[in-house]
């Protein structure tokens, strides 16, 4: 899931100041919020394995409950298209 299409890259001597280079475990969790300016605001650099954790699993997980949610909107459409087909060949009828 980390090697996947970087969406942003962040930098600053902050940011690093609150980075412990001596915990370099698989990532980190940036806490953040969205500003009125569209921006977004690190506030928190978390670098603790069970965190890191559990946000990858709440990402597999969302990523997992979108693909369901894609394939039953594909069903629906596909009774919709049926159902279509069965009004149309009843007018022809």
């Amino acid at each position: 899931m980390l090697n996947g299409d970087v969406l942003a890259k962040v930098a600053s001597d902050t940011l690093n100041a609150n980075f412990n280079s001596q915990s370099l475990e698989e990532g980190v969790v940036l806490l953040a919020t969205r500003e009125d300016d569209g921006s977004f605001a690190v506030r928190r650099v978390v670098q603790n394995q069970a965190v890191v954790n559990s946000a990858l699993a709440a990402f597999a997980t969302a990523g997992a409950e979108k693909a369901k949610a894609e394939e039953l909107a594909k069903e629906q459409m596909a009774v919709e298209e049926q159902r279509a087909a069965a009004r149309a060949a009843l007018k022809v009828a």
